[in-house]
């Protein structure tokens, strides 16, 4: 089977534009025209996820094959290990105070901008260390 190049690439630009917009809309001096160009942040991710869907099935069916098992331990590291890369860079960069509770709940992705939403029991990384860095 051949890779969806389209599709993944449309993902790709759902997600550029996700980080783009949080970067943007983060700060405050950012002027009203490109604000209002990335606003539709709900709406890209939305797209990003449907995408996902499709392509990680569609790459999946691939391997009839593969147990559930194997498949998950794939998963696990192409997402796990990029993010506790992440992690340690931040913390080697940043140096803040980042409480142990902070770290397991950020690698369990229990995290969120509002702490009291149901399923979100900690802050991102970079909320709690923002107030401690200028450049945030």
């Amino acid at each position: 089977m051949k890779k969806l190049t389209v599709l993944e690439s449309l993902r790709g630009f759902a997600s550029i534009y996700v980080a783009i917009g949080h970067f943007i809309l983060s700060h405050k001096n950012i002027p009203v025209s490109l604000g209002f160009l990335f606003r539709f942040g709900q709406e890209a991710v939305i797209i990003f996820f449907i995408l996902s869907g499709f392509v990680i099935f569609y790459s999946s069916s691939k391997n009839q094959n593969e147990s559930l098992y194997s498949y998950f331990i794939k998963r696990f590291r192409r997402i796990y290990f990029p993010l506790i890369c992440a992690l340690i860079v931040s913390i080697v960069f940043v140096s803040c105070d980042f409480p142990i509770k902070a770290l397991v709940g950020n690698l369990l992705m229990l995290q969120d901008f509002e702490t009291g939403k149901p399923g979100s029991f900690v802050a991102p990384f970079f909320r709690q260390c923002a107030s401690m860095v200028s450049f945030i």
